[in-house]
């Protein structure tokens, strides 16, 4: 969009007049603008991918209610702006709707971590996340994608997108199809889903995490379009797979993947300061979840694939194949390090 619908846009939500917008690369998902005013303050401006999420006033209702909940002294609370209307969110022209949000200054944030400090850090921020939430009564938020982290489900669509495939793209993808049935087995048998429901992030990956740019300290959490009810454990395997990964999730040197031990270390030692209220089910659903977790992504990239690359955004042609392998590879490594990471669970959990 340009500049000018940009400045009408915010000024649906400010009598100040939008000095500059720049769009940002942030997320698979949502249009995002970084919009700074005339007065020199910056908001984060975005548009709401009607595509993944067909009722955006429930998800504006979810995010409204659990921000109050994320405010703590060592916790940098988001402020969202209603519209001049006392809307949560303004709708255009084009039945889109768009938000607006607080900039946190001086924030930065990973794709993967660049230290030790920042996957500990992860680990807290995360934990102090849930530790602010944990009282909180997940039934009055709206489900916004039912069977969100349902792998019965994601598979049921990926067996739909193999019967509707381009041939091109379902050849490219053969290799990899043996894998998928075996491992979406193995893994539908270890992970239980007969835990507390709580209230969940349900998407961590370390680049929706915002850190210090100064000294790397946590801040807070941030694209909270799938605030619902949820597991804890996937909350923490998503978060773990991106923090404990030594490549991107889209790394087409399969060779370049690994599971760094340290890595999962560090985040469970930032983790364990906070997550008391953990009942010991949950803890032991950690290692599974850090290989479930990958799976699943990769299982709907490769599915989004087959289907066209109707759902993430992509860069390339094959970017989601790509990525599918990425995590499939880091599903195996993180099955072959399920000891491991239970020793470290029951020494520092």
């Amino acid at each position: 969009m340009d500049r000018p619908g940009i400045q009408e846009i915010f000024s649906k939500f400010s009598n100040c007049p939008a000095d500059s917008a720049r769009p940002l690369n942030q997320g698979l998902i949502n249009d995002t603008f970084q919009v700074r005013d005339v007065e020199g303050k910056l908001y984060i401006l975005q548009k709401i991918n009607r595509e993944v999420f067909s009722e955006p006033g429930l998800l504006m209702e979810n995010i409204a209610a659990v921000l109050p909940l994320l405010s703590a002294p060592d916790y940098t609370r988001l402020e969202l702006y209603p519209t001049l209307e006392g809307k949560l969110s303004y709708q255009d022209g084009q039945s889109e709707h768009w938000r607006l949000l607080s900039f946190i200054q001086g924030s930065v944030a990973f794709d993967l971590p660049p230290n030790l400090e920042v996957a500990e850090n992860a680990g807290w921020l995360l934990g102090k996340f849930h530790s602010l939430l944990q009282h909180a009564d997940p039934s009055p938020f709206n489900v916004l994608i039912p069977d969100f982290h349902d792998l019965q489900y994601r598979f049921i669509q990926f067996e739909k997108a193999l019967e509707i495939a381009d041939p091109e793209r379902l050849q490219k993808a053969k290799p990899i199809l043996g894998f998928v049935t075996h491992t979406a087995a193995i893994l539908q048998q270890l992970v239980s889903e007969d835990l507390p429901l709580r209230l969940c992030h349900n998407d961590t990956k370390l680049n929706n995490m915002l850190f210090s740019a100064r000294d790397h300290a946590p801040l807070c959490l941030i694209d909270l379009d799938t605030i619902m009810p949820g597991h804890l454990h996937y909350d923490l395997g998503d978060a773990l797979r991106t923090v404990v990964s030594t490549a991107p999730e889209d790394e087409r040197q399969l060779e370049n993947i690994g599971f760094s031990e340290p890595h999962f270390t560090a985040f469970i030692e930032g983790l364990s300061q906070h997550l008391d209220f953990m009942n010991e089910e949950e803890k032991k659903e950690i290692p599974n979840a850090v290989a479930y977790m990958p799976f699943m992504h990769g299982l709907r990239a490769l599915t989004d694939y087959l289907e066209g690359d109707i759902y993430y955004k992509v860069n390339s042609p094959e970017q989601n194949l790509e990525r599918s392998y990425s995590l499939f590879r880091f599903t195996e490594l993180a099955l072959s390090k399920r000891e491991f990471m239970e020793h470290i669970i029951r020494e520092k959990l």
